[in-house]
């Protein structure tokens, strides 16, 4: 029987989330806040936070979907497949095309993009799949009130205590396994005051409104402005919260957006494209610092990558995704990691 396509109400939230962050990246890597003033400094610093938010809503979406699963070795593998595809992509432009010079490290670690930390959120969410089956069987099996505690512990130790102290050792693991203990929360009916919308209404406009103040008065880089501020959190569980729980449509357009979210962070996100060649040759961002079109030319930038990205993925999931996962040889080698996994586990 044919799965159910997602709920486009709940897709929209990872192209939200997605926006976010490019947005995101492009103010901080053309590196805008050291120029801009006035209202283009406010607008700088939304995108500073929204970024940081859409890290949470991309982690807590996929701990939605990823809740109750046993085994995650084929969800692994994808997302390996597809990291190795535009890292080594980004790699052969860099060398060949735009001529950036890059050490033999630099080269291994584009060429083991989830062990060779080249981007510390893809290693950290690839080893987070292959934990959420043990973080499953911890919902699973333990007491409620067990697993009220484990969340509420690492609430105090992951976003608490590093948002009121800087030196605080924070873990970006820990912190994703946190984003699922919270989604595993919401799942079990336990956070049922996030399935009111006038709630979720007013922490989406209040958390904005705080750390925007935070960020405007104490500094882009104080730590309620990243990913682990309860501000942050409260933001992301809002905005996830929203589109869960509103009417259920489907769109094949936006689902297939959704789909390629991943592919569009990769795309702009791959060194040393982001950094020496993307923002300040392509988009010329020094161009706009001081334009009353800076507000415009940050979403249009991002819609122009979104373009991009998308169009790359529909290469590479007809030209080379779907025949690899239609091959005897992929079905197999996935089969045997399933299993694999599962003894390891016990299962």
């Amino acid at each position: 029987m044919p799965s159910l396509p997602r709920k486009s109400n709940v897709e929209l939230a990872r192209i939200l989330a997605m926006f976010l962050i490019t947005a995101h990246h492009c103010v901080y890597h053309s590196r805008a806040l050291s120029f801009v003033e006035g209202f283009n400094r406010d607008v700088s610093l939304f995108w500073l936070f929204g970024g940081k938010a859409g890290v949470d809503v991309f982690v807590l979406l996929s701990a939605y979907f990823l809740y109750g699963k046993t085994n995650t070795v084929r969800q692994f593998v994808r997302v390996w497949c597809t990291t190795f595809f535009y890292f080594v992509s980004i790699l052969l432009l860099s060398l060949f095309v735009l001529r950036v010079p890059m050490t033999r490290g630099e080269i291994i670690r584009d060429l083991l993009p989830v062990l060779g930390g080249r981007n510390w959120f893809v290693s950290t969410f690839c080893i987070w799949l292959l934990l959420v089956p043990v973080l499953n069987a911890i919902v699973r099996n333990a007491s409620p009130a067990l697993v009220h505690a484990i969340t509420a512990i690492l609430f105090l130790l992951e976003c608490v205590l590093p948002t009121l102290h800087e030196t605080h050792c924070y873990a970006n693991l820990a912190f994703f396994v946190f984003l699922f203990f919270l989604m595993a929360e919401y799942r079990r009916g336990t956070l049922d005051i996030l399935k009111r919308k006038s709630f979720c209404r007013v922490a989406l406009v209040s958390s904005v409104a705080v750390v925007f103040a935070i960020g405007k008065f104490a500094g882009s880089l104080a730590p309620a402005m990243d990913q682990f501020s309860p501000f942050n959190l409260m933001f992301a569980c809002s905005l996830v919260a929203l589109c869960l729980n509103a009417r259920t449509w489907y769109s094949r357009p936006v689902n297939m957006l959704a789909k390629a979210t991943y592919g569009i962070f990769l795309l702009h996100t791959g060194n040393p494209i982001r950094g020496n060649w993307l923002w300040p040759q392509v988009f010329r961002c020094d161009r706009f610092f001081a334009s009353p079109w800076y507000w415009a030319w940050i979403p249009a930038s991002v819609c122009a990558i979104f373009a991009a990205g998308f169009l790359a993925e529909c290469f590479r999931v007809h030209f080379l995704e779907t025949p690899l996962q239609k091959s005897p040889f992929y079905q197999r080698l996935v089969k045997r990691g399933e299993n694999a996994y599962d003894r390891f586990l016990g299962q």
